[in-house]
């Protein structure tokens, strides 16, 4: 029993070291990512196309968008995306929006690996709602629920009583 017991506690350092170490590196990790991240961010202008046609696939209208800048005077970087329109089918912009803020969750996008937003921030939205009657109002250009979403707080059918 004495030579078991004199072997647990070197196994439990060995394990209480390695564990450290994968902590110590996997922060390192961690903060060389961010690091990249805010480098690539000033970038993301160059990739307005590939947004655009990412957004319009999944809408099912075209949108547009003037430019996107990065604003760094906040706490965490900030996208700053600006005119931003939704064109549908009949060549109507029923959805225009002036100025998009969106900051990003880095730890949930690095947990989900896809980009999730912490904070957005709309300013200068111009959108056509329409009502018929006994319906739901509807965002013209706007199907819901969206393209992946089960259900939306707009999906829900009106039952009268």
């Amino acid at each position: 029993m004495s030579c078991c017991s004199r072997k647990s506690p070197g196994l439990i350092i060995k394990l209480l070291y390695l564990t450290l170490t994968f902590i110590f590196h996997f922060a390192i990790f961690c903060v060389a990512l961010l690091g990249l991240a805010n480098f690539w961010l000033p970038f993301v202008d160059d990739y307005k196309e590939v947004i655009e046609k990412e957004v319009s696939d999944f809408l099912g209208n075209k949108v547009t968008i003037g430019k996107i800048s990065v604003d760094r005077n906040s706490e965490s970087p900030r996208w700053l995306i600006h005119d931003l329109q939704l064109t549908d089918k009949s060549g109507d912009i029923p959805i225009h929006i002036r100025q998009l803020a969106l900051t990003v969750d880095w730890e949930e996008s690095l947990r989900t690996l896809r980009l999730q937003p912490a904070d957005i921030d709309l300013r200068g939205v111009e959108f056509i709602l329409r009502q018929e009657k006994d319906a739901l109002p509807k965002v013209q250009g706007l199907t819901f629920p969206l393209p992946g979403l089960k259900n939306t707080a707009l999906d829900v059918e009106r039952h009268s009583p």
